[in-house]
């Protein structure tokens, strides 16, 4: 990610008022953990925010051709306008094997 364990550890310490001194010391995991989920809600505000990328993301505008975006959907059976689904942020699962993503998962709404 181009930042140093340094780095790190002082943006995450001044944002979620904690004291981590280490990544690896045992008593960090409930600390890793906060920032895990201050992360992903930080990425779904910016995704909702920012309104180029939820286009991008949803719909598919800037990353292809007009007439292949997704400006409607099959949903339950019925065609409906695409919109901004309600979603959570996670990580893939390819983490063990040194592939790093992020998923974002339809949250159930019915």
């Amino acid at each position: 990610m181009g930042v140093s364990e340094d780095e790190f550890l002082n943006y995450f310490n001044q944002q979620l008022n904690i004291v981590l001194q280490s990544l690896t010391d045992s008593t960090s995991k409930v600390n890793l953990k906060l920032i895990k989920k201050f992360s992903n809600e930080e990425i779904a505000k910016i995704i909702n925010i920012e309104k180029s990328i939820s286009d991008f993301i949803f719909f598919g505008i800037g990353n292809f051709e007009e007439s292949f975006t997704a400006h409607w959907l099959l949903e339950h059976g019925e065609f409906k306008a695409n919109y901004v689904i309600p979603f959570t942020v996670t990580t893939g699962s390819g983490r063990s094997k040194g592939v790093y993503t992020l998923v974002l998962k339809p949250k159930n709404i019915y």
